[in-house]
């Protein structure tokens, strides 16, 4: 009994301090908890991945210490670990930096003689706010040498990131060197990647991707012995090499809206899932049970601020008192957006039965269902003099760019690289789920104007601040036509489509259910505007199945998941 004792206070023990270790190593902020961790990537498996910064992932083979690769996203973390989907597996988000082209990198150099090094990996741990991956590597007449590299984030003053690896070598016999076949991409100079070992440069070749110019460099690097070694590569602005491994429906995570990163990198995942009760509720029941209006938004806010119980059962949620009341705002108004259709359709039910003696205007008798797509189709004008209303947006040119938005509703850094003197004409259908008397607003800085079927609904057109205009309209179930356009004259930026019943309590975002287009409407070239409007086919997840197909919960009601943990003895063996 003694020995049980001992045995599970000495495993809590390391635990602890293995905690404690891995909190300190957070002196930055990651953008994802556990910053590192083991798992397939990629349908690769045993890969250890590093989110050392919201524009740099790192992720590493364990059987051959080769780097994989480094990127601007994420990680799709879908799969039974994470999702409770089996078949999927976790997948990288975003076009790289860098691809490694070296399956077995490590080198031992004798007698002016290359070879092969047996590779073992020894783990990784957090030293100084760090993480360090630990390796072994073997020479033919079996002497063990011990590396370790150190993978960081460089943050340039420009925006920029850099990627840096730090190598130290230790029981490096007299007369061998340690070498590492590596390349480099997504650099403008061969003086973007620095070192103070020797790094011998074989091949370099020219980049091109989406009109930004590179270069690729490929060499070998021979580490400094029984000593540190830095090797860093400062990237260009935007990563030249595109993920090749995307799925159907799988999102950019740098265009995530900001309330799935701040899930992410907390410890929401500990207790909820997105779609299924684990210790507490899914967010999908969240959004359910309260309409998405900012009274709700501003009791859950405190109850996950302050924590508290009841409501769902037993489990108790702990408190957050250490996250900003900001990031929880964030995070509560992206859950509350996952069943905006299902708000949408009670809303639109509720302003018929309030006027039933309506006359509807009635939409266009010709749509045909499977031409219609989700979004609303944007077209962006800019201009090299001053706007001051609405007609002045060249619409008789071709667009500057063009964009397919999920709902109407862009401020802020959704705008943010939008010059003056910009204009936007967004088209497409709303999708009215029954008929419906509504009082629609548009918000807007500056000018805006709304047409549905034809009529001008709202003109809030010339300069003007941040400001609301109404304008009511009666709608039959079905398609109606709209045309929105808005212009950006100088300062504040922003432009927002709500709506509620006639007689209703408050206004919200008409929900990215409503809004369609045709097929022959979209643009050949689509750029992105804003960070929250990308959409399942461009770019932007599935968040539910067809209703032809049911989702199904295998395990028993009554499971709750355990957390468990497990560390090593200094000499390897499991505690």
């Amino acid at each position: 009994m003694r020995l049980i004792i001992r045995t599970l206070s000495l495993l809590t023990l390391l635990l602890i301090i293995s905690c404690q270790n891995d909190e300190s190593a957070t002196t930055m902020e990651r953008p994802h908890s556990p910053w590192v961790f083991r798992s397939v990537i990629d349908s690769m498996p045993r890969m250890v991945t590093l989110a050392l910064h919201d524009n740099l992932w790192a992720s590493y083979h364990t059987q051959s210490g080769a780097l994989y690769k480094t990127w601007r996203g994420g990680v799709n973390f879908d799969g039974a670990v994470y999702t409770t989907v089996h078949g999927p597996q976790p997948s990288t988000l975003g076009d790289s930096w860098t691809e490694n082209n070296f399956s077995e990198p490590w080198l031992i150099i004798q007698n002016e003689q290359e070879s092969k090094a047996k590779f073992q990996y020894r783990g990784h741990e957090f030293v100084d706010g760090h993480a360090r991956l630990k390796y072994e590597l073997q020479t033919a007449d079996g002497k063990i040498i011990k590396v370790s590299e150190q993978p960081e984030v460089i943050e340039l003053k420009d925006g920029r990131v850099g990627f840096e690896r730090i190598f130290t070598t230790e029981n490096v016999p007299d007369g061998v060197q340690i070498a590492l076949q590596t390349n480099v991409s997504s650099i403008a100079l061969e003086t973007a990647v620095q070192t103070d070992g020797n790094f011998e440069i074989n091949q370099k070749k020219d980049r091109v991707y989406k009109k930004l110019s590179g270069l690729d460099l490929e060499g070998k690097l021979t580490l400094n012995s029984n000593g540190s070694t830095r090797f860093a590569t400062n990237y260009t602005k935007k990563p030249l090499l595109e993920n090749t491994n995307k799925i159907v429906g799988q999102e950019e995570e740098e265009d995530l809206p900001l309330g799935y990163k701040l899930i992410a990198r907390n410890d929401c995942k500990s207790c909820h899932n997105t779609f299924v009760n684990t210790v507490g509720p899914s967010y999908k029941d969240v959004a359910k049970k309260y309409r998405n209006t900012p009274e709700n938004v501003a009791m859950l806010v405190s109850k996950v601020k302050n924590g508290g119980g009841g409501t769902w059962g037993t489990a108790v949620m702990t408190g957050h008192p250490d996250v900003a009341e900001s990031d929880i705002k964030t995070m509560i108004e992206y859950i509350m957006e996952l069943d905006a259709e299902t708000e949408a359709a009670a809303l639109a039910k509720q302003a018929a039965s309030a006027n039933q003696n309506t006359n509807f205007q009635e939409g266009p008798s010709d749509i045909v269902e499977d031409e219609m797509f989700p979004g609303v189709v944007t077209k962006v004008y800019l201009h090299d003099r001053k706007l001051a209303k609405v007609a002045d947006i060249e619409q008789g040119r071709k667009p500057d760019f063009e964009s397919i938005l999920s709902n109407i509703h862009l401020e802020g850094g959704d705008l943010a690289d939008i010059p003056d003197n910009t204009g936007m004409v967004m088209t497409g259908y709303l999708k009215m789920p029954a008929n419906a008397n509504f009082v629609f607003r548009l918000k807007s800085d500056d000018g805006s104007k709304l047409w549905i079927d034809d009529k001008v609904v709202i003109d809030y057109d010339g300069l003007h601040g941040a400001d609301e205009r109404d304008g009511e309209i009666a709608l039959s179930e079905g398609y109606h036509p709209f045309k929105l356009e808005y212009f950006q004259g100088g300062g504040g930026k922003m432009v927002s489509l709500q709506w509620t019943p006639y007689g209703g309590d408050g206004f919200e975002k008409v929900p990215a259910t409503m809004f369609v287009h045709r097929k022959d409407q979209e643009p050949q070239v689509i750029t992105s505007i804003g960070a929250k409007n990308k959409l399942p086919g461009n770019g932007a997840p599935l968040t539910d199945v067809h209703p032809s197909y049911d989702l199904t919960q295998a395990r028993p009601d009554d499971f709750l998941p355990k957390v468990a943990g497990m560390d090593f003895m200094p000499d390897g063996r499991l505690a």
